[in-house]
């Protein structure tokens, strides 16, 4: 008995920018952020007719400067050169997850088909201070964060045996389960064809 095969048939692919806007509450004022590291989570990729439907997760991992004094405003020193203000504060870090959905247009693409997540980053991303305090120091972050995502739609074909023809001066092999199409010509356990629609693209 000969062994079975399986060929994966890409059907299409798209991608799409999706812009995620957050008010981020912080742990207190805050002086400044030092630092923000970034993840796309991928939760499901499920295929619909021509589409594709993203549901994931933005996850910030935010560094900042906590204070309870701040820096005066400007205009209200009135100094030489040298030290004015010494400015301590712990260091806090917090992580905030942003879900977002997306719909990507993938033609051709059938209910049933595999899903395959290419690509998904963070393209751009802007932050704005909000809540601002009299010290200088502010309460909330404005995220701003474009999110790029890239998919295809792939199904797979299989056989079951393979049994030899001769086509084209070659003795091929063709498989025995793709029903009409048996009397194809088409190279043993491979995607090489002889001028079979089933086969191509």
């Amino acid at each position: 008995m000969a062994d079975g095969f399986e060929v994966n048939r890409i059907i299409g692919s798209g991608s799409v920018q999706e812009l995620i806007c957050q008010f981020i509450p912080l742990a207190g004022s805050a002086e400044e952020v030092k630092e923000i590291r970034k993840t796309v989570i991928i939760d499901n990729c499920m295929v619909v007719f021509d589409k594709v439907i993203i549901d994931g997760r933005l996850r910030k991992d935010i560094l900042f400067k906590q204070s309870a004094v701040g820096f005066p405003q400007p205009g209200n020193v009135q100094a030489c050169v040298g030290t004015t203000n010494i400015i301590t504060g712990p260091i806090v870090d917090i992580d905030v997850d942003f879900a977002f959905n997306a719909l990507i247009p993938v033609p051709g693409a059938r209910p049933g088909d595999i899903c395959h997540v290419l690509q998904a980053f963070v393209e751009g991303e802007k932050e704005e201070a909000a809540d601002i305090l009299p010290t200088g120091g502010f309460n909330t972050l404005i995220d701003k964060s474009i999110v790029f995502l890239c998919v295809k739609a792939s199904v797979t074909k299989s056989g079951r045996s393979c049994t030899s023809k001769f086509c084209h001066g070659k003795t091929v092999k063709v498989p025995d389960a793709v029903g009409s199409e048996a009397n194809q010509c088409v190279a043993a356990r491979t995607e090489e064809v002889c001028s079979s629609p089933w086969w191509s693209g």
